[in-house]
């Protein structure tokens, strides 16, 4: 109880909250900036992904065939040529890959690159896998880490609605729903927290059985401070229970 009261005294109140209820650390020396403009996210996730010279680690939730997608394969597949390794993770369900037998041809296509290996998490082989539970606890987590010193930490899924912008979407009366932009923001981080971030990605990985990685594709640089800013590791793996909406 007394270490408990030193703690809560000696921390500035919104540090020792997010201490308490995320179970986490915050790191300084970094810095981050949000970008909440579609056409300009894709700017500059492509930007990251084009100028990456080792690796590219990229985990989505969603993964639709549209334009946004095509581009982004074909973005990974070019790095992949270059001698970039490149690792992909995606959700079973929600990319509607490996799910009763269905393929999706996006995924396909980095799938049959040599040097891109990718990963489907919690793939539904049968009806019987088919059950509340292993429908609602999926991985929800949307990251790009490039290089090992830049991070995406996002909510944009690889689909059209996330990455166009207002401008680019010509809209009339009847126009489906589907087609409009959403309003979704990432973060790009830099500094000693990437770190954090890459393990998280790569313990997914070793968890879903992906190939360890080599002496040379190691990309853990000493990561420098690149700001005055902190933060806390937020990166939940998926949800606790089958009671919770979305993270």
């Amino acid at each position: 109880a007394s270490d408990f009261v030193r703690d809560w005294s000696a921390s500035p109140r919104l540090d020792w909250y997010l201490d308490q209820s995320t179970g986490s650390r915050r790191v300084e020396g970094c810095a981050f900036h949000a970008e909440l403009d579609n056409r300009a996210a894709r700017e500059r996730l492509f930007g990251a992904i084009d100028g990456a010279t080792r690796t590219i680690h990229v985990q989505l939730y969603i993964i639709r065939p549209c334009r946004f997608t095509d581009e982004l394969v074909v973005r990974l597949i070019r790095r992949a040529r270059a001698g970039v390794r490149v690792r992909v993770m995606v959700d079973a369900l929600y990319s509607d890959d490996e799910v009763l037998g269905r393929v999706n041809t996006a995924i396909q296509s980095l799938r049959d690159e040599p040097g891109v290996d990718v990963l489907t998490l919690d793939p539904i082989a049968n009806r019987a896998q088919m059950t509340v539970t292993r429908l609602k606890r999926r991985d929800h987590r949307k990251l790009v880490i490039v290089d090992g010193r830049l991070a995406f930490v996002s909510g944009r899924n690889a689909s059209d609605e996330y990455y166009l912008g207002f401008d680019e979407v010509c809209v009339h009366d009847h126009t489906d729903h589907e087609r409009f932009p959403w309003l979704d923001a990432h973060v790009e981080v830099t500094g000693p927290l990437v770190a954090e971030v890459r393990q998280t990605f790569l313990d997914t990985w070793r968890a879903a059985g992906g190939a360890e990685e080599s002496a040379d594709d190691d990309d853990a640089p000493v990561l420098e401070p690149t700001g005055g800013a902190a933060g806390p590791p937020l990166i939940r793996p998926r949800l606790s229970d089958t009671h919770r909406v979305a993270p």
